[in-house]
């Protein structure tokens, strides 16, 4: 019996302009049959060919073949950006064009719960360049680094133009002791130059890593639990010392982090005397930015809920998963990027607190989150997209609303 034999179809190649940036980091653009292509690596105005690799019901994802006319895209400044890198996405993208980009996603993703004319101008706090003061690399087989765009494979990674230089110097002296086996290394830098180190791997020894102690600013080093010198340090970033670590969560940036609180303290409003809930607190990031107020901070992870209690200060007190009762003034959030977990909205909602102060980092789950609130009364009076990561496709928004008196 012979077997017949399906045909492959030869690979289909699309001439198509990129319109846009999606959310993730992808172009957008429509074929001549008015088909929508994602398109890795490519930039608004550029008119490009490109393969189509997978068919969807509506779109299709293609990948980048040839640039025909280029539009917003401008030379990377790092070479390890064309080798694959996936530490940055748009970082062939001109920075103007980011930002419109960024603004662009914010207004599509929440075109139903908040009202255009409140949706301000995008807000640029960090350089373009040299931001980043905490950062995760994996290493494995001796390599050390990010990880490609859309792989697992590594991209060894010398140096880093997004790192603030003293982080940068301080993973320099990180590669010189060669880490073996594979697992994570974290890296976080303090104002006064200090410099926080977290491995996670089975087979790394923390004595091996002792003698960098003392080196280009490395304050503390954590392995596996076992700690060299310090196992916290102070961010320095407020008047009154704040306490972090690099395996613990901090904002990327020293400029956006100081925005975002700006933002929410204008978002909050007076809060003295007042009641206030804040969920998703961490270590108490903006809970400093609400002091005066009555406030239960609430925070899941054992180990952010300890530093949460160091560093909070008179009028706070922690709690752990479940929502208090109220009644409360103010309930402020920010999750992770997954959102509220599900069915919180809605409890949220039913506290009716006059205030409501959401920081999010992705556009469609806090569309998503929002929809319950405005369906409950609230009003968004105005929401803030800010690029507090250059070169990346992630924005950040902080939101404000009023529940409606009736």
């Amino acid at each position: 019996m012979t077997c017949k034999r399906t045909a492959r179809r030869p690979p289909e190649t699309v001439r198509l302009t990129i319109d846009s940036l999606a959310f993730g980091g992808d172009g957008v653009g429509r074929d001549a049959a008015g088909r929508v292509a994602f398109v890795p690596g490519t930039a608004p105005g550029d008119e490009v060919t490109a393969e189509i690799v997978e068919e969807k019901k509506g779109f299709a994802r293609g990948e980048l073949v040839r640039v025909v006319r280029p539009g917003a895209r401008v030379e990377p400044p790092c070479p390890r950006f064309a080798a694959g890198c996936g530490g940055c996405q748009w970082q062939h993208v001109a920075l103007a064009a980011q930002r419109a980009a960024k603004e662009d996603i914010v207004r599509r993703a929440l075109r139903h719960v908040v009202p255009a004319e409140a949706i301000r101008p995008i807000a640029a706090p960090s350089p373009p360049l040299g931001w980043r003061r905490r950062a995760r690399l994996r290493f494995r087989r001796g390599t050390l680094g990010y990880l490609a765009r859309r792989s697992h494979e590594l991209v060894d990674v010398d140096t880093c133009p997004q790192l603030e230089p003293a982080l940068d110097a301080a993973l320099a002296a990180l590669r010189a002791i060669p880490l073996p086996g594979a697992g994570d290394v974290e890296l976080l830098l303090t104002r006064r130059g200090e410099v926080h180190v977290a491995v996670d791997g089975p087979e790394v020894r923390a004595a091996d890593l002792a003698p960098l102690l003392g080196r280009a600013g490395i304050a503390g080093i954590v392995v596996r639990g076992e700690t060299f010198g310090a196992a916290e340090v102070d961010l320095g970033d407020g008047d009154a010392p704040f306490w972090a670590a690099a395996d613990g969560f901090a904002q990327a940036s020293d400029a956006g982090n100081d925005l975002l609180r700006a933002l929410v303290r204008e978002a909050a409003g007076a809060v003295a005397g007042r009641r206030v809930l804040e969920l998703y607190a961490g270590s108490g990031n903006f809970t400093r930015d609400l002091a005066g107020a009555d406030i239960v901070a609430v925070e899941e992870s054992p180990a952010a809920a300890a530093r949460l209690a160091r560093n909070a200060r008179a009028g706070v007190r922690v709690g752990g998963a479940d929502v208090p009762e109220g009644p409360f003034d103010v309930v402020a959030v920010d999750p992770p990027r997954t959102g509220l977990s599900p069915g919180l909205a809605a409890k949220l909602a039913a506290l009716a607190a006059p205030t409501f102060v959401y920081v999010s980092c992705d556009p469609p789950t806090l569309a998503r989150d929002l929809a319950p609130l405005v369906a409950a009364g609230y009003r968004a009076v105005w929401a803030q997209p800010v690029d507090l990561m250059p070169q990346t496709f992630h924005v950040e928004v902080v939101a404000a609303l009023r529940l409606a008196v009736t």
